[in-house]
């Protein structure tokens, strides 16, 4: 029997399990999918969520292939203008940067961990299809390439992402509401750096042309996100999306690339409990937001690490199971009090602000960059410390577990040409 199973092989998943096996406990994971995707998804992660890579190991393999950047570029495409703004943290930290890195190459740096826990075994290819509690293990359907599998575990995690199969096999649905416009994500080759835009991260803000445009990999490929009425048809999408580069693109959009796109639904959504019995959720399977601040991974990663301070315990009989009904509590708190109210905030003054408020945030852009102080980011960035819930069992954040563990000081990893 396995001590724990892991359903959805995507960070979350992973590093759930990378947490758990550091901690002695045997680990199954199973994904559905044949490998790593690389699906035009989340990319940016809020600075406390690197003295959690820091802690599980991860963080000087991320840290390489990502980019650090402690500014961004606000731009105005009715003006034509760019406000470059440092992003403002709170006084005294050691590592004040945001880190750019795409979900897949995430998922890639936690997966070549893997050789080193010899208490993980991780199955691609291999798709849950059911389950049925017990007062000591749930037992799980699955199937895989050569036919179906009944897989017993003491405890199971689901984390197998916003259609999760495992939510539903709980009963539990995601409350909320879907927006009435969808995102596309698409992965493109262009050289805006060569146009003089910001070299990792560049916000757009307005009302018909919005978009997030991030570097993505240091071969030239960037990320540009923008924002559709839903009710259009799929069909089309593409030419729509060489449409909106020539309208909003540098010289518009000649020679543009698109290696990638992916048009999805955004949802402000949480279900009802985290924990029902010895399942427990984690990630997109439990809440899903709008990515605009980049919560969405982050939020997941977040759960991953308070699910990992608990279940280890617990699932080695050291901890009251009451504290995984605490989990699911603050993480449910965070998403409703924090993630999902400030995501809406962001994707509000990026995508939907009118004429006369368009016009008050630049004039706020140019006042700040009078006074030297980066306005605009600030906010999001200082808020997002609020996504993380600190320990259960002994109260530190991560950021002090760090100090506890490694020391005071700053972390010591400096890659080529400093910030971008």
């Amino acid at each position: 029997m396995e001590e724990v199973l892991v359903v959805g092989g995507g960070p979350v998943g992973l590093i759930t399990a990378i947490g758990l096996a550091r901690q002695g406990l045997r680990v199954r994971v199973i994904e559905a999918e044949p490998g790593v995707l690389p699906t035009p998804r989340a990319m940016t992660y809020a600075r406390q969520v690197l003295d959690n890579l820091m802690l599980l190991d991860l963080f000087d393999d991320a840290i390489k292939v990502g980019f650090r950047s402690n500014t961004m570029a606000f731009r105005f495409h009715k003006t034509n203008e760019a406000f470059v703004s440092r992003v403002s943290f709170p006084e005294g930290l050691d590592h004040p940067y945001l880190l750019t890195l795409a979900i897949d190459e995430l998922t890639q740096v936690v997966v070549a961990q893997l050789p080193r826990y010899p208490q993980i075994t991780c199955e691609w290819g291999t798709r849950f299809t059911g389950l049925t509690q017990y007062d000591d293990h749930v037992s799980v359907d699955v199937e895989t390439m050569g036919g179906t599998e009944t897989i017993k575990a003491r405890w199971v995690v689901g984390a197998d992402g916003g259609r999760s199969c495992v939510r539903r096999a709980i009963g539990q649905e995601l409350i909320g509401y879907t927006w009435p416009d969808r995102f596309v994500a698409t992965n493109v080759r262009f050289d805006f750096e060569g146009y003089g835009w910001h070299p990792v991260g560049n916000v757009m803000i307005d009302n018909q042309f919005g978009a997030i445009i991030v570097r993505l990999t240091r071969d030239g490929q960037w990320r540009v996100t923008f924002h559709e009425d839903e009710r259009l048809p799929l069909a089309g999408l593409k030419e729509r999306i060489f449409d909106y580069y020539r309208r909003v693109l540098p010289n518009q959009g000649e020679g543009a690339q698109l290696d990638l796109y992916s048009p999805y639904s955004m949802h402000q959504r949480c279900v009802e409990k985290l924990r029902v019995g010895r399942v427990l959720l984690a990630g997109d399977s439990a809440h899903v937001t709008n990515p605009t601040s980049g919560f969405g991974l982050v939020g997941g990663v977040f759960d991953a690490c308070a699910l990992i301070d608990v279940l280890g315990p617990v699932a080695k009989g050291e901890a009251d199971e009451r504290l995984l009904d605490a989990y699911s509590a603050a993480r449910r708190r965070v998403f409703l009090e924090v993630t999902s109210p400030i995501s809406c905030e962001t994707k509000r003054r990026t995508f939907h602000l009118t004429d006369s408020e368009l016009e008050a945030e630049r004039e706020r852009h140019i006042a700040a960059q009078k006074t030297g102080l980066g306005w605009g980011s600030g906010a999001r960035t200082y808020h997002s410390f609020q996504l993380e819930t600190p320990s259960l069992i002994t109260g530190r954040t991560s950021a002090e577990e760090r100090m506890v563990r490694f020391g005071p000081g700053p972390l010591t990893w400096d890659p080529p040409g400093g910030f971008a």
